[in-house]
């Protein structure tokens, strides 16, 4: 709430309308939640894929065909860093 309220630049929701109030708030959850929680998915994920990583690539430093196929004979972790790249950069169907 506390985020909320600093965009509207009140100290509590009493001094607002709740239509007021309420646009507000969904406004920092289409925008600035998402944007959090979107971060801190790929953030785990590309923990995950540092871990992953050296486990596919086996002691020989191959992956299997499939893998290589799926990620552009790219590492997993090399794929991931160039799709989150782009995934900043491209507009997507639930943005405003």
């Amino acid at each position: 709430m506390r985020s909320i309220l600093e965009e509207l630049n009140a100290l509590s929701p009493m001094q607002v309308s709740g239509k007021e109030f309420n646009q507000a708030a969904e406004h920092y959850y289409r925008t600035a939640l998402r944007r959090k929680y979107r971060e801190e998915g790929l953030s785990f994920l590309e923990e995950d894929i540092w871990t992953l990583d050296a486990r596919w690539a086996g002691e020989n430093g191959t992956y299997g065909e499939e893998v290589r196929f799926a990620l552009q004979d790219r590492s997993p972790l090399d794929f991931l860093l160039t799709v989150k790249g782009t995934f900043w950069k491209k507009p997507h169907r639930w943005t405003n």
